[in-house]
């Protein structure tokens, strides 16, 4: 039900190729309407050399070739997954586009490079902010993620881990202040 009524919020604005497109095409395939996702990416993927960043299309090229292959148009969908591989080898969302040193495009993946990039870019900028920044990143993608996925370490490690971060979070509203 809350998906369909924010479709029907984005009928106002579907004249915007971003949100008539990825968007819109995102919340479809959300609510199982994979065929009708398929015409959002492909309004979105046919004006994306004029209207989309990089993030957008590679959202739409991943979002279209998964909908292709839920309807059984496995070609088209491996041609979209394909060029997905292309500019992010190991096919792992989210995933993120900026602006390398030299102006190419440098290709990101893994949420932990993900947020070490945003923090650099509009963090605090001193070795120990961004050393603080880090421990909490691989806080989150090592310690926290043995214990939240590794069944047979769940029992005995996520007690002491949430004892830890209440510890931390009853004193301050952030990891990082």
């Amino acid at each position: 039900m809350a998906i369909d009524l924010r479709l029907e919020r984005l009928d106002v604005r579907r004249g915007d190729p971003l949100v008539g497109g990825v968007g819109r095409g995102e919340l479809r395939a959300e609510a199982g309407r994979c065929g009708e996702a398929v015409a959002d990416f492909s309004l979105a993927l046919d004006r994306s050399a004029a209207h989309l960043d990089a993030r957008h299309l590679e959202r739409a090229l991943y979002g279209r070739g998964s909908c292709l292959a839920k309807v059984g148009q496995t070609t088209r969908a491996r041609e979209d997954l394909r060029a997905f591989l292309q500019r992010f080898p190991f096919g792992k969302l989210p995933v993120m586009s900026v602006p390398g040193a030299g102006g190419e495009e440098l290709c990101l993946f893994e949420s932990g490079s993900l947020l070490l990039f945003l923090h650099d870019r509009f963090g605090q900028t001193t070795a120990a902010d961004r050393a603080e920044a880090a421990t909490w990143v691989l806080f989150a993608n090592s310690t926290m993620g043995n214990g939240l996925y590794l069944e047979h370490l769940r029992t005995a490690e996520m007690p002491t881990l949430m004892r830890g971060l209440e510890s931390v979070l009853c004193c301050q509203p952030f990891l990082l202040v």
